[in-house]
């Protein structure tokens, strides 16, 4: 999944990370049931927190976007 974050913008990262997983699933980018990368690996592939990328998944799970699984 490509995502693209610009660390200087005014818009926080974990909003610029969500709404580019919302718009990839409303675009088709994303299917139902696809796999989306782990928090570990998310995290270090854009290179921030773990914890940001925890929150956008459970933000976009309490959304009904995402359905989260251990």
């Amino acid at each position: 999944m490509l995502l693209r974050i610009e660390k200087g913008s005014a818009v926080p990262i974990s909003r610029q990370i969500a709404e580019q997983i919302a718009t990839h699933l409303a675009a088709g980018k994303l299917r139902a049931g696809q796999r989306l990368p782990s928090v570990r690996e998310l995290a270090r592939e854009l290179a921030v927190n773990q914890n940001t990328i925890l929150r956008v998944y459970e933000r976009l799970a309490g959304d009904g976007l995402l359905e989260m699984r251990h």
